[in-house]
């Protein structure tokens, strides 16, 4: 689980449940718990080559794809005469095909304890398949243990206990999210100010070059903590960045830190920003507004605690503090929630159902709420109720909008959750306000409690939740079942294969980043690395030393593209049609190429990148990137 923890860190939202499905199904293949013919009918889908025609009584609430994907599951012995009993028991199936979710209902009659977990994840897909990312997350819970799927909100404290001198900090930047605030409040506590020349803010932008340079540099002598903020506008700079790094990963003083965030570019989310070098030494943390309202919920409570509870000066008003801080932190899940349904009218995996236009609301927003509620409970005789809606809606959360509707989205969220019902009866009973369907407000007793009401009395996350109909989840959630398993098909359905005999030493996908995702979570291996890795590390000891292995090797075969003394391979590959003359294999050619350098005195190490047929690769080699060693 550590080594799974530490990579979700660094995941996208989207590409956790990709990562640990992939996780959980490449460990029961491992153990011979899958039947292989299943776990590729699940991932790829099964249609049948003529199936027959729907009947009529199937054909009120099943439509011909489901119809088709459940002949398809009939192939398999599992689920001979399935169809059948469907339309004995039309009424039982019918209540379970439509129900909001599917996933957490038995199935009617004796399929319930005929089938295994995973093949009701198949029958799911092929009658639900909006509800399958739901019925993943269930199977992962149950095979692997909740903390597989429920993830804690990002602690700073704990991410420095894994830290060094060599290791730096990258942060991935999203709309509405900057962790200055809080690498700047970790170190005050650790007595590292700006006033003590301890700690280095800098914004980078034009000019400031030789500031951050002269800083590392000093840093690294003497012990230091810089922050490098938005690095992504300075890509002429960063490798500077990388060999300062290089050199601090050697030589830097104990107390040296360096932390850097970036953002993607728009309109080129793919492209290469930070050097791989230095993304294979660094602490990744994509600390991104999760899009399920638990997680929401976890971490809209995590900056508060019982002290700032306590302050109030009566226990009434710390009654109305702590119940409706509950509520803006709801309110705050739920802003952030909608945005999965789609932003903009026709726009998005959720047709633009969530908002009109796309809004950054963020901690800070939430943050600043919640000393406006203090504030005016302390300042006022009895609660404003109607002025802090006001403050809530229009100056903080709605200095962010501009569309008319959804200021009145937001406004009317507020009017409902913000109100006097949300505090206890008179004799101390639960209140009777009901924040959402199924989700009663808590009692308003201690932090603690709510806490603990966030992790137990959720009710499951559907469209009713955020006010939306049933309907506006089914694009989105067939959406993200689809990419999800074409993900796991991409990274799990090919080998390696016929290269011509080159040795690989690793194999990393080039494509979306759910792909290179599920790489890093060590969905791919390489083949034969020891060999050739022991190889390249005895003739760069035995040239340089061990005490520079490491070092030479990442410099070696991790630099940057953009470094203009990165010597490689033609990007082209010598497939059928593009052989380099007189050799029959790339393993022939990448010794030639070897001894040549070799000749002229220059270092063998190298690495070659195949390309896809838009290329001129041949299609075997589509989306790899591959590191080949070679020594003489």
């Amino acid at each position: 689980f550590t080594v799974y923890n530490y990579t979700r860190r660094g995941l996208f939202d989207k590409d956790k449940l990709i990562v640990s499905t992939l996780l959980t199904f490449s460990i029961l293949l491992k153990d011979g718990k899958l039947n292989q013919t299943e776990y590729a009918g699940l991932v790829n889908g099964l249609r049948p080559a003529a199936p027959p025609p729907i009947s009529d009584d199937l054909d009120k609430w099943m439509s011909e794809a489901q119809w088709v994907a459940l002949q398809g599951l009939e192939t398999l012995p599992a689920f001979k005469g399935l169809s059948r009993d469907m339309e004995k028991a039309g009424e039982e199936w019918q209540e379970w095909g439509i129900h909001e979710l599917a996933e957490t209902e038995p199935l009617p009659g004796e399929w319930n304890t005929k089938l295994s977990d995973f093949q009701k994840l198949m029958l799911v897909r092929a009658v639900r398949p909006d509800r399958i990312t739901g019925a993943l997350s269930q199977f992962v819970e149950r095979g692997m243990g909740s903390e597989y799927v429920n993830q804690d909100a990002f602690d700073a404290e704990t991410m420095m206990s894994e830290t060094g001198p060599s290791t730096p900090i990258f942060f991935i930047l999203f709309p509405g999210y900057s962790p200055s605030k809080e690498i700047e409040a970790l170190a005050n506590k650790l007595g590292k100010t700006t006033d003590n020349g301890q700690l280095t803010m800098i914004s980078m932008g034009q000019g400031q070059e030789p500031v951050a340079e002269s800083v590392l540099d000093k840093y690294t002598k003497n012990g230091g903590w810089v922050f490098l903020d938005n690095v992504h506008l300075m890509q002429g700079w960063i490798p500077s960045l990388e060999r300062k790094l290089e050199i601090a990963a050697e030589s830097a003083h104990r107390d040296f830190r360096c932390f850097f965030s970036a953002e993607p570019i728009n309109g080129a989310p793919f492209a290469k920003i930070v050097p791989e070098s230095i993304l294979q030494t660094c602490i990744k943390i994509s600390n991104e507004p999760p899009s399920d309202l638990k997680s929401n919920m976890r971490r809209a409570l995590a900056p508060f605690s019982q002290d700032v509870l306590d302050r109030s000066t009566t226990e009434e008003k710390k009654t109305v503090h702590t119940a409706v801080l509950f509520a803006l932190c709801f309110y705050h899940s739920l802003l952030l929630g909608r945005k999965k349904f789609g932003v903009g009218i026709g726009i998005g995996l959720g047709s633009g159902l969530g908002y009109c236009r796309g809004y950054s609301f963020n901690m800070g927003d939430l943050v600043n709420c919640t000393e406006v509620l203090y504030n005016y409970l302390e300042g006022n005789a009895t609660t404003p109720w109607e002025d802090m809606r006001y403050m809530f809606a229009e100056v903080f959360y709605g200095g962010h909008i501009t569309d008319a509707m959804d200021r009145r989205l937001c406004v009317s969220y507020l009017d409902v959750l913000v109100v006097p019902d949300l505090l206890p009866g008179a004799d101390g009973a639960a209140p009777t306000k009901m924040l959402a369907p199924g989700l009663p407000a808590p009692n308003p007793t201690s932090y603690a409690d709510l806490k603990a009401y966030v992790e137990h009395n959720l009710p499951p996350e559907t469209p009713a939740i955020y006010g939306l109909h049933f309907n506006a989840q089914l694009s989105l959630l067939t959406s993200e079942g689809e990419i999800l398993f074409k993900t796991i098909g991409d990274v799990s359905g090919g080998g390696d294969g016929g290269c011509g005999g080159a040795t690989f030493n690793i194999v990393a996908r080039r494509g979306s980043s759910s792909e290179r995702a599920a790489l890093r979570a060590g969905a791919l291996v390489a083949r034969e690395s020891g060999r050739v890795l022991s190889t390249a590390l005895g003739v760069l000891r035995a040239r340089d030393g061990s005490k520079r292995v490491a070092a030479r090797v990442r410099r070696h075969l991790l630099r940057s593209q953009d470094r203009p003394d990165a010597r490689r391979l033609p990007r082209r590959h010598p497939g059928r049609r593009h052989r380099w003359p007189g050799f029959n294999s790339v393993g022939r050619a990448v010794s030639d190429w070897a001894r040549k350098r070799r000749e002229a005195g220059e270092p063998v190490a190298c690495f070659w990148k195949s390309v896809g047929p838009e290329h001129g690769g041949p299609a075997l080699h589509r989306r790899r990137e591959v590191t080949a060693i070679r020594s003489g």
